[in-house]
């Protein structure tokens, strides 16, 4: 039974990427707007938030972020870097501005990767890093 969750989480993030990654050529047929006409961007920005950490270093994140470990590191095969970079870019175009990764996924890919990818917009993502294992 764990093994079929585990698959069925691994075929819902693989389409939920595809998804992501299809939606360029839906924001080219609808002129970049949703339904509603508002920006991609703009409702997702305008979604859920949340404060992580408390006083004067509280950050407040949308509730949607990206985990980037599968994009250099996984147990079988490891996705085409200029994709996974572009997967980046397009989620944050999408109004994603909270990046996760390690130096365990590696060790240093992940993070060269992800790095890389956000390097034109890094003033205005936040990307969090695990450590100390």
């Amino acid at each position: 039974m764990e093994n079929n969750n585990r698959r069925n989480f691994l075929k819902t993030g693989a389409l939920a990427g595809a998804a992501l990654l299809s939606t360029s050529t839906f924001s080219s047929v609808a002129g970049d707007n949703d339904i509603a006409g508002k920006s991609n961007s703009n409702a997702l920005q305008n979604s859920k938030r949340r404060t992580l950490g408390s006083g004067k270093h509280a950050i407040e994140v949308p509730a949607l972020g990206l985990g980037c470990m599968g994009m250099s590191y996984h147990r079988s095969f490891i996705p085409d870097r200029k994709a996974m970079i572009n997967l980046i870019r397009k989620s944050a175009d999408l109004g994603v501005n909270f990046f996760d990764t390690a130096e365990a996924y590696g060790p240093f890919t992940n993070e060269e990767l992800v790095g890389e990818a956000l390097q034109p917009i890094r003033k205005n993502v936040i990307v969090v890093t695990k450590f100390g294992f």
